[in-house]
């Protein structure tokens, strides 16, 4: 390995040291925090030592799959990159979860892991709640729930069938060399309406209206539907834009979830990939949805003033009720 890989690969870990100068959260092995120390200074045979010592006290596979994986890390520092993908992958089928904080992490590290996960099967686990049931994949029939089995990556349909004809459905899609657990609620199926006859309407012939007199002007034809449809339209535009400002909230929180440590170690590699995806949504949905209701509502306020639909004329008349007034204020 050239010293300009070694260079950067220790200046990543620099980060992962501070962050154990911190008490070692649930998340963080107290081994693994004197490992990362030891990585950050770039003793990374002294860090192998500890490594080993650690794995031989613990029967905990996902500290186990995560001293593995900074195994790796030290191998690769160290120039042999054959020896690092062996504890990545020993790391990998420890814990299928089990991933590097991207935002530290050496970019040529990342990929061997990338690279080695890209070589393992895909992990479905299936449970099924609400009772017994037989589950299918893409119209295969596997047996009874629960089981876990392998599965080439990419999307694929679970169906799970019960007692009385209920049922589950879910669309998935694994990825290599990681796990996914669902669980499906079995659920009746909807029922089947059947179409009613019509009646045939009773016809109720119209009200005479009251006859005018006499009025001081013709009263103009009015659309009641005119009058009304800018308003919708403005109502519509305010509506857009309380969920532009709701997406915009939203893509500030998820910004700072992403940045932030005791999230990270807390988080699971995929939460964390989640919450980058929603983040990158929101902030481009959110000032969209603001510019398009904004816009909505002012033509929605122009079309009222600019298209001739505003209140009628008030018209005064005289019926055999008395006197009447026509048209709105």
């Amino acid at each position: 390995m050239n010293r300009t890989v070694r260079l950067l690969l220790m200046a990543s870990l620099c980060g992962g040291a501070l962050a154990s100068a911190k008490p070692p959260t649930s998340a963080t092995p107290p081994a693994l925090v004197e490992v990362k120390k030891e990585m950050a200074a770039g003793e990374f045979e002294r860090a192998l030592k500890k490594i080993d010592a650690a794995l031989k006290k613990t029967a905990d596979a996902t500290e186990q799959a995560q001293l593995l994986l900074t195994r790796g890390e030290a191998l690769f520092a160290l120039g042999t990159p054959d020896k690092a993908k062996a504890a990545f992958l020993a790391a990998v089928q420890k814990d299928p979860e089990v991933d590097l904080d991207v935002l530290r992490a050496s970019p040529d590290v990342v990929q061997l892991l990338d690279k080695v996960r890209a070589e393992l099967p895909a992990i479905l686990a299936i449970t099924v709640s609400g009772g017994e049931a037989k589950v299918s994949i893409d119209d295969k029939d596997l047996g009874p729930a629960p089981l876990t089995l392998q599965l080439e990556p990419g999307k694929h349909v679970v169906h799970a069938a019960g007692a009385q004809g209920r049922v589950a459905h879910r669309e998935v899609t694994v990825t290599p060399g990681r796990r996914l657990s669902v669980i499906l609620e079995l659920a009746s199926p909807l029922p089947e309406f059947k179409t009613v006859p019509s009646q045939q309407p009773t016809l109720v012939p119209p009200a005479e209206p009251p006859l005018v007199t006499t009025s001081t002007e013709s009263p103009p034809p009015t659309s009641e539907t005119g009058t009304f449809a800018p308003w919708v339209v403005v109502g519509a535009g305010a509506a857009v834009v309380i969920v532009g400002a709701v997406f915009t909230g939203l893509a500030g929180a998820e910004w700072g979830q992403a940045n932030s440590d005791t999230f990270r170690a807390n988080n699971t590699w995929v939460v964390l990939q989640q919450t980058r995806a929603a983040y990158q949504r929101d902030v481009v949905l959110g000032p969209v949805l603001l510019g398009v209701g904004a816009a909505v509502a002012v033509g929605g306020v122009l079309w009222h003033f600019l298209g001739g639909t505003g209140s009628p004329p008030v018209v005064l008349g005289v019926t055999s009720n008395g006197l009447v007034f026509a048209g709105s204020l």
